[in-house]
């Protein structure tokens, strides 16, 4: 089996909210006879101020939002990896006072082939790392999780930062500096 598609999102007014969404999705999966899985599917979105129509709390001013997944492993034991990335996105969130610049994140998905085992798809990371700035501070953060889907899994957490802004109203400003690593 072989399975090629595309799609590209073009909605001028999503919702009636005024928000366009402009973007595209990308695929490719083959199934051989022997049942094992060989794909990909990418993701690129330039603008995101369609994520407001979900969100109404967060104005995004601008970011751009891309993918690559892979798929292999069998269609009894799939394996997923890949990488999603959010880049160079400013947003607001009014009721906190809060604008948040310079946010860049990646969230990546690895399965290692040499770690694989009967129900091997407990084996793998997930990670997430970043940084942004709010107000005056930056921000720096990431996640990883060892075997996200054991019961054996493992995280670790880091923030640092220096006078980040959590809320900027006039009757409250609240800043932190963060140093913070759970395990």
């Amino acid at each position: 089996w072989l399975l090629d598609a595309g799609v590209d999102f073009d909605q001028p007014d999503l919702a009636a909210t005024g928000i366009s969404v402009q973007g595209s999705a990308r695929g490719r999966l083959t199934i051989t006879a022997d049942q094992r899985l060989d794909g990909q599917l990418t993701l690129a979105f330039d603008d995101l101020s369609w994520v407001q129509a979900f969100a109404r709390q967060v104005q995004i001013s601008q970011g751009q939002l891309s993918g690559l997944a892979t798929l292999g492993g069998t269609v009894s034991d799939p394996r997923v990896s890949g990488n999603l990335y959010l880049r160079d996105t400013a947003l607001s969130i009014p009721a906190m006072g809060l604008q948040i610049s310079e946010l860049n994140t990646t969230v990546s998905s690895t399965f290692d082939p040499a770690e694989d085992t009967a129900g091997g798809s407990d084996e793998g990371t997930l990670t997430l790392q970043g940084q942004a700035r709010s107000g005056e501070g930056e921000l720096v953060f990431q996640s990883e999780v060892q075997k996200p889907f054991s019961p054996e899994r493992s995280m670790t957490l880091t923030l640092q930062g220096e006078n980040v802004d959590l809320i900027r109203r006039p009757e409250l400003n609240l800043a932190i500096s963060p140093d913070v690593t759970i395990t």
